[in-house]
């Protein structure tokens, strides 16, 4: 009753690049998102186009099913997690090329990761407060789930 896979993540921490860091993460999904989406994507639009085509799309079938599964977990819609993952993320991504010193790039990203989850943990929570104690804002039971309660709740 064991997970037969060992390598599910490897050590992430001790990452020295934006790249690196998100490969080392989850293995599973890297590699499937690698195989199946990158790869198919670089090699239908040749040349640099195509890679950045490629990591785009990445980014944003990521962004989309962290956000979707959140959206399950606490039956709400906040693109909080679609926008940090998708947006600062990517940006990160390609900032990140630039910080040359690996141990520089390893600070930035621990004091990213731990914004970006203070971030996650107080904007859900604040919408999940929300969800429970203000009344709905609309009477359109999907625009109730689509316009976060946090934001019209006084």
């Amino acid at each position: 009753m064991r997970f037969g896979d060992r390598q599910f993540y490897l050590d992430w921490w001790n990452s020295k690049s934006m790249a690196t860091y998100y490969r080392n993460w989850n293995l599973v999904v890297h590699e499937w998102l690698y195989t199946y989406v990158y790869k198919d994507l670089s090699e239908m639009i040749p040349g640099k186009r195509g890679r950045k085509i490629a990591q785009l799309t990445v980014f944003f079938l990521s962004a989309a099913v962290h956000e979707y599964w959140f959206g399950v977990a606490f039956r709400t819609f906040y693109p909080v997690m679609f926008a940090l993952y998708f947006i600062c993320g990517g940006t990160f991504f390609f900032v990140s090329r630039l910080i040359k010193m690996d141990q520089a790039w390893n600070v930035v990203m621990w004091f990213n990761l731990m914004i970006g989850n203070g971030m996650f943990v107080a904007l859900y929570s604040m919408e999940w407060y929300a969800q429970q104690r203000c009344a709905p804002s609309f009477e359109s039971e999907l625009l109730d789930m689509l316009v976060p309660r946090s934001w019209m709740c006084k």
